[in-house]
């Protein structure tokens, strides 16, 4: 089969062309051009930019959602080529699999990895544009619930980490945020839950699989926190996880659930977490001449306070200075107190210009309001690149637009 992907260097994009080109099919795909952080998962294909694309009808567009208004998207409704949105094609491809969803709002792509190292032989699809074939029935993925995504999945298995509120641009409240997850957990067969949350609790948790330090919880957890390494207790059974942090506990402990119930030994996912890596741009830290550079993937409050948390663990006789990029407008407008709160817990704060998503146009004058009102110094990327960095102090470089490009600038000095 030819299929060419609409938007193909997003993460989910480059995660299914990668698994389709395992499994044997012809993709090549097109973006805007530029360098985005899933390049080096997109070295074996042909991409063209906007303008170099010649539509051919051999080939079947998979339209990724940041396109689905786009000029090139409605060139091939006008030609009546076979296409598909990436969720609708998701949905139909893989109808016959064992879909084993990952959702929440934080640590999904984290979580997702952690089950493709525990499960070992699977389809999946992962948010740092990670993707593999497998010739099985089971397929791990990120569900993300951005434009109610999740929705067209059918999960066999549904793991729901968190719901806190976020994409203010698409759900107008809480509320509409957590019925957005409502409806995903009907659409599960079995759904395993973070049953500490606040908002997970407001779904039916009757009808769940519960974890947490909560004592009602089915799998009641525990942990011993340690500079490296974190001990996970997991009603009597200790694990080790090669990362430091309360919410990446929770993580393994909705992924090891899961794991259980596709029948996975309890050795073998000790076994198999001793060769776990995080995902791309998440946690990456660097060491260069005494100084310890940091970059994050964290873009929402909750997030940076959790980064916080366990940078403060790993190096708590560092300063902690923070270079973030917001991510979206409508992000920082929403959460504008919480932003402020998160940030203060760094020793010192810089606030990079905010990263122009597609989703929406910038504004400067609704920036300067928002930045005005979080008041930390504002630092672009010359000023950034020539920032006295002090030896044994960490500088971390938090956000999910494109700050990571400053990042590896100034390592690779």
């Amino acid at each position: 089969m030819f299929y060419y992907l609409i938007g193909i260097k997003g993460c989910a994009l480059t995660a299914l062309a990668n698994l389709l080109y395992e499994k044997g099919h012809i993709v090549r795909g097109c973006d805007a051009d530029f360098d985005f952080y899933t390049k080096s998962k997109l070295s074996q294909f042909k991409i063209d930019t906007f303008e170099e694309v010649m539509l051919e009808e051999k080939y079947f567009y998979i339209i990724g959602n940041a396109f689905i208004n786009h000029d090139l998207t409605n060139k091939i409704k006008e030609l009546n080529y076979h296409y598909l949105y990436y969720p609708e094609f998701i949905s139909k491809y893989f109808k016959y699999h064992r879909q084993l969803c990952v959702s929440g709002t934080h640590g999904k792509t984290t979580t997702t990895t952690m089950l493709k190292c525990i499960l070992g032989d699977c389809n999946y699809i992962i948010g740092d544009g990670s993707g593999g074939y497998c010739d099985n029935d089971l397929l791990v993925i990120e569900a993300c619930e951005y434009k109610n995504t999740f929705l067209n999945y059918n999960p066999y298995i549904s793991l729901i980490l968190n719901v806190d509120y976020d994409h203010p641009d698409y759900f107008k409240s809480v509320e509409d945020y957590i019925n957005s997850f409502k409806k995903f957990t009907n659409k599960s067969r079995i759904v395993v839950a973070n049953g500490d949350d606040k908002n997970v609790k407001k779904l039916n948790l009757d009808e769940m699989i519960t974890f947490g330090m909560e004592k009602n919880n089915d799998y009641v957890l525990s942990i011993i926190e340690e500079k490296n390494k974190t001990l996970v207790m997991i009603n009597n059974q200790k694990f080790e996880i090669p990362l430091v942090g309360m919410h990446y506990a929770y993580d393994f402990v909705g992924a090891y659930i899961c794991s259980k119930l596709i029948n996975v030994r309890d050795n073998d996912i000790r076994k198999r977490l001793k060769k776990f890596k995080l995902p791309d741009r998440r946690l990456e830290e660097v060491i260069v001449n005494d100084v310890i550079y940091v970059c994050d993937y964290a873009h929402h409050p909750t997030e940076i306070k959790a980064l916080y948390n366990t940078l403060k663990i790993k190096y708590k006789d560092c300063k902690l200075t923070c270079f973030f990029q917001p991510h979206t407008l409508s992000r920082s407008e929403a959460l504008m107190d919480e932003f402020k709160e998160s940030l203060a817990l760094y020793d010192e704060t810089y606030i990079v210009k905010t990263f122009s998503s597609v989703r929406e146009v910038y504004n400067q004058e609704k920036e300067g309001l928002i930045f005005g009102y979080w008041n930390y110094p504002q630092i672009d990327e010359l000023r950034l690149l020539n920032f006295n960095f002090s030896q044994k102090n960490a500088y971390i470089f938090v956000g999910a637009g494109d700050i990571d490009k400053i990042f590896k600038k100034i390592i690779n000095k």
